[in-house]
This record gives structure tokens, C-alpha cells and sequence, in this order.
């Protein structure tokens, strides 16, 4: 699957690391620079969510949680490209530690058109407990890759 970086909300963001607290996404390999925009810009990357085809999601678990007791991923916009002041868009609700791991998606795959009102959306975890582990990319794609293993590999060419 190819992400364009104006999408990204967070590539491979050790949010495992980072102990219990509310984690705006970073946009930037996990690295939150001051002054950054945090969230992306839905005019300047082109997204329109209110016509066309609906506009994917994909967050993903790509290191396992471990440790502490939960994680509530949510899916956030903001009139503020720093997300100062975040509206919910929709959340996963606190996912238990145990569930988060690899290949995991925790949010739903489309942006729900309906509820889009401000330029920038972004992801905010809240993590309950301290955690060992757990690393997560999300960004809005063309098309959602899972490569489950219950679909055969194509052959004979």
C-alpha cells in the first residue's frame, strides 16, 4: 500500500513509549515538532470528504501493545492545524491492551462524510497505563492493503 506523506497521520508511531497520557498524532515519523501541523489539512492535500467516492482510513497495530490496560484511538478535527482544540469525528472506545496487536485496526475504515466540519483531522490516543510496547501507523488512503492470510496468493502466471 502507498501512503503519501501529506495523508499521514503517523508512521510507526511508538505510542508505547510514551507512558499513560493523550497523544496527538505527529505526522512526522513520530517525532512532534514544535509549531507542526499535527493533523492533516483536507484542503492543501486535496481530500474533499463531502463528494466523490468515500475517503479511507487505515490505522493500524504494527508492534504489539504490552502492558497497561488500554488504548482509545480517535479520529479528530480542528479548525487549528495544531489540533488545539480536537472535535471527536469517531472513537474505538478503550481497546484492551491484550487486543492491540500486530495488524490490529482499531478504527473503522472510511471517514464518516457526515460528520466533517473543520479543515484539519487527525488521531488522538488516549493510552491508560504505563505500557512497554505498542506501535502504530495511520494515515487516509486510496485503498486499504490488509493482506489477510485467508485470501490465496494469485498463480500461474
Amino acid at each position: 500500500m502507498y501512503q503519501d506523506l501529506q495523508n499521514l497521520f503517523q508512521l510507526n508511531r511508538d505510542v508505547g513509549a510514551e507512558g499513560a497520557g493523550t497523544y496527538k498524532s505527529t505526522n512526522v515519523d513520530g517525532a512532534l515538532l514544535a509549531g507542526v501541523a499535527v493533523g492533516v489539512d483536507l484542503l492543501a492535500a486535496g481530500n474533499d470528504p463531502g463528494s466523490g467516492e468515500p475517503v479511507r482510513i487505515m490505522t493500524s497495530i504494527t508492534e504489539a501493545f504490552a502492558s497497561g490496560t488500554s488504548v482509545d484511538f480517535r479520529l479528530v478535527q480542528d479548525t487549528d492545524a495544531l489540533m488545539s482544540t480536537p472535535t471527536i469525528i469517531a472513537s474505538s472506545g478503550a481497546i484492551v491492551t491484550a487486543t492491540l496487536v500486530v495488524g490490529y485496526r482499531p478504527l473503522p475504515h472510511f471517514i464518516p462524510r457526515d460528520r466533517i466540519t473543520e479543515q484539519f483531522i487527525g488521531l488522538l490516543m488516549v493510552v491508560v497505563g504505563a505500557m512497554d510496547a505498542g506501535i502504530v501507523t495511520s494515515a487516509i488512503v486510496w485503498d486499504d492493503q490488509t493482506n489477510d492470510s485467508d485470501q490465496p496468493a494469485v498463480t500461474g502466471f
